[in-house]
């Protein structure tokens, strides 16, 4: 679960946010795909081993409220993730006026199922150290929150990078104005290619965020993986 939400769910949404323009022509979409497919692979093997392992659902009225919560939120979060290929299915193609809702959709849901599955991992490893491995390290809670602080740093420059991109691209469509209306249409249906210098960037963020990301991941897991029960 610690990979699958931590690592690799925050990847795929940031490939399909940001790098269109580095990987055009379906090429972040289908890095996008299977990063996503592999985190919900994950997810619900990990649930099918949880409740294989508890034999029921499990709800302990002597356990606090977060503790109770941990198994409904890590539900929806799965539901989530299993919403938006389904939704993807029935998308409409590129261009149709209703386009804007699809993307809207599944980008909201996305969004939700990474929220969920963040809180539901902060919440797993609360309730697995009061409940069951009574030394699970804090080191595990207070490396996820380092991430957590450290995730919304790429976010912004990345955004900022986005902005700045639309600005050259709104400053462009100007110049082509002296154009006929026939190439111009033309040159519309042509993917915006970023500038080389710019997409090596972007790369390089992507990469650091990778590495970022499993630096704090596969440790947390190390430290679950050696609590004793």
């Amino acid at each position: 679960m610690v990979i699958a939400w931590i690592s690799l769910a925050s990847v795929g949404i940031l490939l399909a946010r940001y790098y269109k323009v580095v990987w055009p022509e379906g090429g972040w979409f289908n890095k996008h795909r299977v990063i996503m497919v592999v985190a919900t692979l994950i997810s619900t093997i990990a649930y099918i081993i949880i409740f294989v392992e508890a034999g029921e659902w499990v709800y302990n009225e002597s356990y606090e409220d977060r503790h109770n919560a941990h198994p409904i939120i890590g539900i929806i979060c799965i539901c989530l993730a299993f919403t938006n290929p389904v939704m993807a299915m029935f998308r409409c193609h590129p261009g149709t006026p209703n386009r804007w809702i699809f993307n809207w959709a599944h980008f909201l849901v996305g969004v939700s199922a990474l929220v969920f599955g963040i809180i539901a991992t902060f919440l797993g490893i609360d309730f697995a150290r009061d409940i069951h491995f009574t030394d699970l390290s804090q080191n595990a809670t207070s490396l996820l929150a380092v991430w957590l602080a450290v995730l919304p740093m790429f976010w912004v420059v990345l955004e900022i990078m986005s902005l700045m991109q639309k600005r050259k691209a709104d400053s462009s469509d100007i110049e082509m104005k002296t154009k006929t209306e026939k190439d111009a249409s033309h040159e519309d249906d042509k993917p915006k290619k970023e500038p080389s210098e710019d997409a090596r960037l972007r790369q390089g963020i992507l990469l650091a965020y990778v590495v970022v990301s499993f630096a704090f991941s596969i440790p947390v897991m190390v430290y679950i993986g050696i609590a004793e029960v």
